[in-house]
């Protein structure tokens, strides 16, 4: 199944005191957690490697991916890490071409609090699964509260339509109105994103 959610609902939906909230800290994407343990055992030379690691770490990433995002020092269950966060956001857009307000955060499906209630705590991965751990903050990197994680996640599920798909269909997305998913699946998934104007 293909979900969709088309973010003027949302937006309709959304209590004004959570949207005046995070429009006004806007919303920070954590995209990738980098494990650093090894730092801890570096003494006393841990704060001149810092930025020596951190910004060998920014140069690999700013040439792997094509949008912007920030290194953070930071501690996950203890363990040392860096966090590539992108550049704080608001949750509403204006559409580029109907020039409406259109909800734009996708904190649903990458908020690490959200998808621990709703799938339960998944297992450790290892590899490119352990770099590929997502979570919301607001702009300063402050939690978001998990009151307004838990009212934005039901006014998302309110609004999800799924859509069946079946092999050989195609789905046409309007990537600023809508949030967009897959659905937990049996088998191999193979599909193809393009964008276009």
């Amino acid at each position: 199944e293909f979900l969709h959610t088309d973010g003027r609902r949302m937006l309709r939906d959304i209590d004004t005191g959570v949207l005046r909230r995070w429009y006004d800290n806007k919303i920070r994407f954590s995209s990738a957690e980098l494990p650093m343990g090894f730092m801890d055992s570096l003494g006393p030379l841990q704060s001149l490697a810092e930025p020596v690691v951190k910004a060998a770490t920014q140069l690999a990433v700013d040439m792997k991916v094509d949008f912007d995002v920030e290194m953070f020092w930071n501690r996950v269950d203890g363990q040392r890490v860096i966090q590539a966060h992108a550049p704080p956001q608001p949750p509403v857009i204006v559409h580029p071409d109907t020039g409406l307000a259109t909800w734009f955060c996708n904190v649903h499906s990458h908020s690490l609090v959200l998808r621990d209630e709703r799938d339960g705590v998944l297992p450790e991965t290892t590899g490119a699964s352990r770099l590929n751990k997502s979570d919301c903050l607001f702009g300063d990197g402050s939690p978001i509260g998990i009151d307004d994680l838990r009212h934005v996640d039901e006014i998302t599920r309110k609004n999800i339509v799924p859509v069946l798909m079946e092999k050989g269909d195609v789905c046409f997305v309007d990537n600023y109105r809508t949030m967009h998913g897959r659905d937990i699946f049996d088998g191999t998934r193979k599909h193809a994103v393009t964008w276009f104007k």
